[in-house]
C-alpha cells in the first residue's frame, strides 16, 4: 500500500526536472540554463571556457523563426543534422578584456593566436564517450576581429551510436592551459524537452 505514494513521488520528482515538450523560447531557454546540466564552464588563469551542448531540437528552435518552424521543418533540420553531435565553445578572458590579448606580448603573438583559432585548434579537441575518442569533423571559428571579448567555436563530432556521458578534451596551446576536460551526463542530454510547433 505504501509503495504507490512513493511511486507519485518519484514520478513527480522525474515531471519536476523534465518539461515534456516546450515552446521555441522555452527550450532554448531551457538547453541554456545551467541548472540543467547542458552548458558547463570552466575558468583557468583568468581564462573562461563555457562550452554548451547544441541538441538537435535547440538548433531548430534557433534557426528558425516562428513563421518557419513547422513539423516539415523541424523534420528537414533534424535529418540533415543527423549523425553529429553539436557544441559551442566561448573561450573569454575572466576579467572581461580581450581574450586573444591576454598575457599577449606584441600585434605577432595576436596574430598567431588568431590564425592558430582558425586552422589549427580543431586538431587538438575531441569528444571521448565511453571508450571511443573522437576528432572533431565540423569546426568553425567565429573571427570577431577584437569587436567581442572572447572567441567563440562551433564544433561537430561524429555521433557515437551509444548512450554515455560525454567529455570534451581541449588541449589549450593557445594559453598555455594544458588539457581541459569538460563533461556533459547522458542523463542531463535526456532531459531535453521535446520541440513542439504552435
Amino acid at each position: 500500500m505504501r509503495t504507490i505514494p512513493i511511486c507519485v513521488l518519484l514520478l513527480s520528482a522525474v515531471a519536476c526536472n523534465r518539461m515534456p515538450s516546450a515552446t521555441p523560447a522555452e527550450l532554448v531557454q531551457w538547453v541554456e540554463n545551467p541548472k540543467h546540466g547542458l552548458l558547463k564552464q570552466k575558468i583557468i588563469d583568468g581564462i573562461q571556457y563555457d562550452l554548451q551542448y547544441r541538441p538537435l531540437e535547440y538548433i531548430t528552435a534557433k534557426e528558425a523563426d516562428d513563421k518557419l518552424l513547422t513539423t516539415a521543418f523541424i523534420q528537414e533540420r533534424k535529418a540533415r543534422l543527423s549523425g553529429m553531435e553539436y557544441y559551442h565553445l566561448r573561450v573569454g578572458s575572466a576579467n572581461g578584456g580581450e581574450v586573444l590579448m591576454a598575457n599577449c606580448n606584441s600585434q605577432d603573438d595576436y596574430h598567431t593566436r588568431n590564425t592558430y583559432l582558425m586552422f589549427d585548434f580543431r586538431q587538438d579537441i575531441h569528444l571521448v564517450a565511453n571508450d571511443d575518442t573522437l576528432p572533431c569533423m565540423l569546426y568553425h571559428y567565429e573571427n570577431h576581429q577584437g569587436l567581442a571579448p572572447y572567441a567563440d567555436i562551433l564544433m561537430a563530432f561524429e555521433k557515437t551510436g551509444t548512450a554515455a556521458d560525454r567529455t570534451i578534451l581541449i588541449n589549450d596551446k593557445v594559453f598555455g592551459n594544458g588539457l581541459i576536460k569538460l563533461e556533459i551526463s547522458e542523463q542531463d542530454i535526456q532531459q531535453v524537452p521535446a520541440l513542439i510547433v504552435q
